[in-house]
């Protein structure tokens, strides 16, 4: 069992560390793909356009009339910029070794019960609160950094990941 455990992870810690430098590849590409689009407008409203689609995060803190000289410069500058390939980066490569490292290591708390347990059934059911515990511990803390109520946030993540094992279960996961 706990080389199966060992085995899941290392599996997923690979596919977490794969998304990881696609999606920042991607995202790189989008930076390109957006100087392109204003390189090859000709109006320079609808190039205005894909600016302000492009920083519509910052409509939230700015009005109009702040905005404008921002979407402006920007424009002149992507006009000038040159798009360039994005390609896997040495800190791609960290990010994802670490995104590994981190799905990889977290199952050891939910593996000690096993390794200090002879009886599996005792061990299986202290490793399943230990993950309950893990599970509450992230969202109580996640909570922090996304102005949510500590303690729901914590019981959410509870709920939220027995609902997720249930589906995996039932799908025969």
């Amino acid at each position: 069992m706990i080389f199966a455990a060992l085995g899941c992870n290392t599996a997923w810690g690979i596919v977490d560390g794969v998304m990881y430098v696609l999606t920042n590849v991607f995202e790189r590409s989008r930076y390109t793909r957006v100087i392109s689009s204003i390189r090859s407008t000709v109006d320079k409203n609808a190039a205005l356009a894909v600016v302000e689609e492009e920083l519509e995060p910052i409509k939230w803190v700015l009005d109009e009339k702040e905005r404008k000289p921002i979407y402006a410069e920007v424009l002149k500058s992507a006009s000038k910029a040159s798009p360039q390939e994005a390609l896997v980066r040495n800190d791609d490569v960290f990010g994802a070794f670490s995104c590994f490292l981190l799905v990889f290591f977290s199952t050891f708390p939910v593996i000690i019960p096993f390794l200090i347990m002879r009886n599996l059934e005792i061990a299986t059911r202290a490793s399943n609160l230990v993950a309950i515990v893990m599970l509450f511990a992230i969202g109580y803390e996640w909570a922090k950094y996304t102005n949510k109520n500590r303690l729901r946030a914590g019981i959410g993540m509870v709920l939220t990941g027995s609902i997720i094992v249930g589906i995996t279960v039932a799908l025969g996961g």
